[in-house]
């Protein structure tokens, strides 16, 4: 019997009709934001209840604490059977460190690469949300000690196990999130609204390709035994160009006057990792400074922030200052540094309420 899968809030179906092509999202039956087992649909229960391994996919962001007591009372029913918890984050909270210490589940961690995006208008009940999803996409989940037999099936499937997953995490983390970001910003300082627009445009491209370049060379230099492969950020600009997204997705919630921080630690941790592990390997990092350059010039622009419908925390611009100051370290000159900020204070005060 093949194992139970039990989506946190969707599941998704990926085109074969050709990877320009992308295919709307399908709203799984067990989809379920249930906190104990007896609120979850009854063919989840039955899952639960069956001898067979059982798989549990997490993608809850911040969110994810407030899912394991749900995640232990099951792990408690299966009484011993084979249960694999999927870790599908960019950055995993420390819950599912807890939960791998637990010992009556095996907690994976994976790299997840589906391009998606969620029109407004196709909010579901309960949280849910049906999006449209490319068809070219990546899923590659670290293997576990104990080999569990929900990997085997997973790989049939084309799901990729690898014994370290840590360069395949980097690599999507900078090439496929770290260009969403710049082309979002290149593309809100130029107007474009739609991101498909973007993706061709030639003063977007003279910032996107070459971010691509310096982080491949970085990327190899890194990891010289993992199996390169050179067309993946150029597929990701391409893949970018045939989705209909939005820059006000993208940044409408981190580009926002009253508080940056969620957006300068977003290109710390999708760009200017990148820009260190390039400089740490002895790599030109003047495009990393372009991207600098880029935000800077968004900053000084009022016209270009978002207001959200609910804005977060305001947070006094020194405290800003130095989150940016942050990025710069460990691929830049003092002097530079000194420069840069001073510049981004600049830009600050100019918009400054």
């Amino acid at each position: 019997m093949k194992p139970g899968v039990l989506a946190e809030r969707n599941a998704f179906l990926l085109s074969e009709r050709g990877p320009s092509r992308p295919q709307r999202q399908i709203v799984a039956k067990a989809a379920s934001n249930a906190n104990r087992i007896d609120q979850l649909p009854q063919l989840v229960k039955g899952w639960i209840a069956d001898d067979a391994p059982l798989l549990v996919t997490c993608a809850l962001g911040d969110d994810a604490p407030a899912a394991e007591p749900l995640v232990r009372e099951i792990a408690s029913a299966r009484d011993g059977r084979e249960t694999v918890l999927i870790v599908c984050e960019n950055r995993a909270h420390p819950c599912y460190e807890r939960l791998a210490n637990d010992g009556r589940l095996t907690v994976c961690h994976a790299v997840v690469d589906r391009v998606c995006i969620a029109p407004k208008t196709a909010r579901l009940p309960d949280r849910r949300r049906q999006v449209l999803v490319h068809a070219v996409w990546e899923w590659v989940v670290e293997q576990a000690p104990s080999q569990p037999e929900v990997l085997r099936q997973l790989e049939s499937g084309g799901v990729l196990v690898v014994d370290d997953i840590a360069p395949f995490r980097e690599r999507k983390l900078l090439v496929v999130n770290g260009l969403h970001q710049i082309l979002a910003l290149k593309c809100r300082l130029l107007g474009i609204e739609h991101l498909a627009l973007g993706a061709r445009h030639a003063e977007v491209l003279a910032v996107a390709e070459p971010f691509l370049d310096a982080i491949e060379a970085a990327h190899r230099a890194r990891w010289p035994d993992f199996a390169h492969d050179v067309t993946y950020g150029p597929e990701r600009v391409r893949v970018f160009g045939d989705m209909p997204d939005t820059t006000e997705r993208i940044l409408g919630d981190h580009l926002v006057r009253a508080n940056l921080t969620s957006l300068l630690d977003r290109l710390d941790a999708r760009v200017f990792a990148g820009a260190r592990t390039a400089s740490e390997h002895g790599f030109d990092v003047a495009v990393f400074a372009d991207v600098v350059d880029l935000l800077i010039a968004i900053v000084g622009d009022g016209d270009l922030y978002y207001e959200p419908p609910e804005l977060p925390a305001a947070v006094d611009d020194r405290t800003v200052v130095e989150r940016f100051g942050a990025l710069l370290r460990g691929w830049t000159t003092p002097r530079q540094s000194e420069q840069f900020v001073e510049r981004f204070a600049e830009a600050l005060a100019v918009t400054a309420a």
